[in-house]
């Protein structure tokens, strides 16, 4: 079995977005992005992920002490990060509310 590093999420609008997959935050760069938290499992022997969280930060690497902060919650079983960079703060926004308008589209009406 080999280990996922890749995934493609889609916005609302169609546009798929190509991220990379951690088991975690370590190793992160100290740059803007954005940033999906997945439960992942084998279905018909391959990898599925089903998104639990979607969100953008000005520094991927502060994600380590971001998701180890008391009262953080991710929901019980995500056990996957895929991450994607993007410095630009415009085209990070946009790209977060595309996916949120896919897979929480409740986020757009808040």
């Amino acid at each position: 079995m080999t280990e996922v590093k890749m995934i493609y999420l889609t916005g609302r609008t169609g546009q798929k977005y190509r991220f990379y997959t951690f088991p975690g935050p370590e190793g992160l760069k100290a740059k803007g992005g954005v940033y999906a938290i997945t439960q992942r499992s084998m279905q018909d022997k391959a990898w599925e992920h089903k998104v639990m969280k979607i969100d953008e930060t000005p520094d991927m690497s502060a994600l380590k002490a971001i998701m180890r902060a008391p009262g953080y919650d991710c929901h019980k079983g995500a056990n996957c990060l895929a991450a994607r960079l993007e410095n630009d703060p415009v085209r990070r926004r946009k790209m977060t509310e595309d996916l949120w308008g896919n897979y929480f589209p409740s986020m757009l009406t808040a």
